[in-house]
């Protein structure tokens, strides 16, 4: 069947998802190297997916790959300005032999704030931004927080790299003030696990969720920052 990729975003949680040539070079990023015995790897993945005449996705435009180092993002954030001009963005998450569920961490919520903001404000079609873990995938989706970022924005510029500027700089007042760490921190105080859902430094006081619970609560907190993160399993359109 043929369809409108616009009119496909907004159904982007339900649709089974990636076309199988795809599926398999994401999976190469998400699974273990049996022949190196990893228990941990750092190799990420990041691009563009659309839809094609099937209704499955497919990965479009530069792919970035990379090796990842320890204490720093595997994969480069290129600022908005400069991304291709696809409506939904993906990066994997690495399998760890730790890691239960390799959810989108705080900076990824971060990142898909401002990407999202300065899509609206210049007409791109970003809507929305997947990651892609070894069990499942997460759907990150804009509930408010773009409004949230606008209205924070007395004079917005508009020439698109100083717009970037001030997107980031109300973005990091909403995540990264005191208030916002305070409540992250206590609101997961009690969540066992390692310190650190990814190898982001900026991440290092992450709790890591080895209980579903804890996981779900995770996923929702960010509703009272207008992102809306949705679980899947890997290969079913379900709402975990």
């Amino acid at each position: 069947m043929s369809c409108s990729c616009d009119d496909t975003y907004s159904l982007l949680s339900n649709k089974a998802f990636l076309s199988s040539n795809h599926e398999l070079r994401v999976k190469k990023f998400t699974t273990p190297d049996s022949a190196r015995q990893e228990a941990e790897s750092t190799r990420e993945m990041m691009g563009f997916l659309r839809v094609n005449e099937d209704g499955l996705h497919e990965i479009i435009g530069k792919l970035t790959i990379s090796d990842g180092s320890p204490n720093a993002p595997s994969v480069p954030r290129e600022s908005p300005h400069l991304e291709e001009n696809h409506g939904v963005a993906f990066h994997t998450h690495p399998y760890h032999s730790r890691r239960k569920y390799n959810p989108p961490t705080t900076q990824d919520v971060f990142i898909f704030a401002i990407f999202r903001t300065f899509a609206k404000k210049f007409k791109k079609k970003r809507h929305k931004h997947i990651v892609f873990a070894p069990k499942y995938r997460y759907v990150m989706t804009d509930i408010g927080i773009s409004e949230r970022i606008e209205r924070m924005i007395q004079t917005p510029s508009p020439d698109p790299k100083e717009f970037v500027k001030q997107v980031i700089a109300a973005a990091t007042r909403v995540f990264k003030t005191k208030s916002y760490e305070t409540h992250f921190l206590q609101t997961f105080s009690d969540s066992p696990g390692l310190s650190g859902v990814d190898k982001c430094k900026d991440n290092a006081r992450v709790s890591f969720f080895q209980d579903e619970e804890g996981l779900k609560r995770y996923l929702r907190f960010f509703k009272n920052y207008g992102v809306l993160v949705t679980r899947h399993m890997r290969g079913s359109d379900d709402v975990v």
